[in-house]
């Protein structure tokens, strides 16, 4: 079986290529800016040989024609976007890359009769209005989108469902809430308005400082990449499911809490936090994620935290912690 992965060798596609391979499939890794020291950092040396790196742009139609004829491609795992701040910088780029170019997906799976479209729509299709009387988001919710990256994904997800009726078409779209991990400096750098995280973890594991940590009265429901890429994998290869958007949820844990932890595990670190609010939800239900597509996330924040700063370690040879 032959995977395209748009975004394939960023921070969450590295993830998945590499659970792709190991379960013994190929995959082409369809990306603007191919970042292969990221990608060969996740997926082992011997491993690489079944990853196909191809320079492409998904609004360039002929282009992305052209991968998943020439690669003979079976299913497509859609990851690339304009991300949040990027979006907001960037009106009519956001909709060219983020409608524009997963409509490009959606018309090409269709086109070529492919098998599966799993593609990243976001928790930001949802707003205020989305919660329910006791605050939790169902799966089924009303969207509500505060951004134009959610008002984008909104789109897609009404795109997609277009798809499945006109042309039978096998769509999934996960809903992530805010994921972490090696690697997510590679998003930050793009433009993922949560360069908080940076402050949080990778400045204070490699030693530098001082590190100013904001949202200190929040709440967040952490996603650990490795559970965002296990679900992904997972919605590939399920069957065909009733619903086609699902939000795939991690650890819900207060900012405070969190920031107390990386503290523990880092004591020497120059780190300060700050109140506040991000003024994003963060409750919401995972039974239908759960029942459809078999997602649990497996990693609390704990032990998600601790790789993460530990993979940031290695590579400058500092001591690992824990």
């Amino acid at each position: 079986m032959t995977y395209l992965v748009t975004g394939g060798t960023g921070f969450i596609g590295a993830y998945v290529a590499r659970d792709l391979v190991q379960s013994g499939e190929r995959v082409v890794c369809f990306d603007i800016d191919p970042n292969a020291r990221l990608l060969g950092s996740v997926v082992r040396p011997d491993q690489l040989q079944r990853v196909t790196i191809v320079r492409g742009d998904v609004t360039d139609w002929a282009q992305l024609l052209h991968a998943l004829r020439e690669h003979r491609v079976d299913k497509v795992i859609h990851l690339a976007s304009l991300l949040t701040s990027s979006s907001e910088a960037n009106f009519p780029l956001a909709l060219k890359v983020n409608c524009q170019g997963t409509d490009h997906i959606l018309e090409g799976a269709a086109l070529m009769g492919l098998e599966k479209v799993v593609w990243a729509s976001s928790v930001a299709v949802f707003g205020p209005r989305s919660q329910g009387p006791d605050g939790i988001v169902l799966n089924d919710a009303p969207h509500d989108p505060q951004t134009v990256y959610g008002a984008c994904k909104s789109y897609n997800e009404q795109m997609a469902l277009h798809y499945v009726r006109k042309y039978d078409l096998d769509v999934i779209g996960l809903r992530f809430t805010l994921v972490y991990g090696y690697g997510k400096t590679e998003t930050v750098a793009r433009g993922t308005g949560v360069d908080y995280l940076t402050e949080l973890i990778d400045k204070p594991a490699l030693g530098q400082g001082p590190c100013v940590v904001p949202y200190g009265d929040d709440q967040m429901d952490w996603l650990y990449v490795e559970d965002a890429a296990r679900a992904i994998v997972l919605a590939s290869k399920a069957g065909r499911t009733r619903t086609k958007a699902f939000t795939v949820r991690g650890d819900l844990r207060p900012m405070r809490e969190v920031f107390d932890y990386v503290r523990t595990l880092l004591p020497n670190a120059d780190m300060m936090l700050h109140p506040g609010s991000y003024r994003q939800i963060w409750q919401y239900d995972g039974s239908v994620t759960r029942e459809e597509i078999g997602y649990v996330p497996e990693y609390k924040i704990e032990e998600g935290m601790k790789r993460n700063i530990n993979m940031l370690r290695q590579v400058p040879g500092l001591p690992l912690v824990g």
